[in-house]
């Protein structure tokens, strides 16, 4: 089948591959054949979660065999999502056994391709994918990118590490964190606790399991990579589990989770959320409102503010929540309903 020249220059094809050298190789094969069309790329599951909840591809090129978010698991959230759970998927894979190729299919996967690619083949693929399943006229009156609000602010939760292991760890959560989730952690007081000294605090992980117990959430954290000093100073307190419980036990020392969500409406009271992580009625969080301070121009010192989650309804794949200052400055408190009783929108 010819490609045609001119048409479907509004189909974005997103690839996914861990191993940069082959995610070139595959786009610039692809851009030879499909000039009109256009290409994401992402290097990683978390990576490409996070470009798909920004702007939803026609079509997805998914490597299976990559470390965190693999593609197995990638394929079955996606299939999960009501925005992108019609969204062609073509698994791409060393893998040829009919164990893993049917794991792939039964998960949602729409074909699969095996390495290393036959072009030609994975051509006729695509072309067979956009006659089925897309349509000139639907993909130009799509609106692929998530409506967002000018402000974003960062949401950092403060949660209690029950058990760290050597893949990631397991904390305490007052919110239902989503599955697959990528999530970035400050985890200085973790390191502090465990003597360590890292060049950087910041360590970016994915939910791998979330369940209720007790009015609380256990979530498990996979990190996406690991300091050799973490493996190290780990395999030496796990000589003795009980003494590393203790050990963490005594301090409850917490972790600092930051997830991006958008300001729907500010008062002087609190703020109205829209964000991709569940809330949990009476859940405390920390803000950082720097953006939010900078944005308005207001003048304070301190931008750190304490809440409470009020109320939270699920909206349009995402959360909407309602949080209430539990502890800001009085200035602060006026300036900002100073500003929310002039006329407009937040911009």
């Amino acid at each position: 089948m010819a490609v045609p020249s001119s048409p479907r220059t509004d189909v974005e094809i997103l690839v996914v591959d861990d191993e940069r050298p082959v995610l070139e190789v595959i786009v610039g094969n692809l851009e030879e054949k499909f000039p009109t069309f256009r290409f994401l790329k992402a290097e990683s599951g978390n990576a490409a979660l996070a470009l798909i909840g920004e702007r939803l591809p026609d079509i997805i090129l998914l490597d299976l065999r990559m470390p965190g978010l693999n593609g197995f698991a990638l394929t079955r959230i996606l299939r999960s999502r009501e925005t992108t759970r019609r969204i062609p998927i073509v698994a791409i894979s060393g893998l040829k056994d009919s164990v893993s190729v049917m794991k792939a299919l039964e998960l949602g996967a729409t074909d699969y391709c095996v390495k290393p690619i036959d072009f030609a083949l994975l051509a006729a693929k695509i072309e067979s994918l956009c006659s089925r399943f897309l349509k000139k006229d639907r993909i130009r009156k799509r609106a692929r990118s998530v409506p967002r609000r000018n402000l974003t602010l960062p949401i950092l939760a403060s949660m209690p590490v029950v058990f760290p292991e050597r893949e990631g760890l397991w904390i305490e959560s007052p919110l239902d964190i989503e599955e697959g989730a990528p999530l970035k952690i400050d985890g200085a007081r973790l390191f502090r606790a465990l003597r360590l000294r890292p060049d950087t605090p910041y360590l970016w992980s994915r939910v791998e399991h979330c369940r209720e117990e007790d009015q609380t959430y256990h979530v498990k954290l996979l990190f996406e990579s690991i300091p050799p000093d973490y493996l190290e100073q780990l395999v030496i307190l796990n000589r003795s589990r009980d003494r590393l419980r203790r050990f963490l036990g005594a301090s409850r020392e917490g972790l600092t989770l930051d997830f991006p969500c958008m300001v729907v409406d500010a008062s002087g009271h609190g703020l109205c959320l829209k964000g991709a992580l569940p809330w949990k009625v009476g859940a405390a969080l920390q803000l950082d409102l720097a953006n939010l301070v900078a944005k308005l121009g207001i003048q304070t010192s301190d931008t750190l503010v304490k809440a409470t989650v009020m109320w939270a309804r699920p909206n349009e794949e995402k959360y909407v929540a309602g949080v209430r200052f539990s502890e800001v400055e009085e200035e602060f408190q006026m300036q900002m309903m100073s500003f929310c009783i002039k006329p407009g929108p937040l911009h």
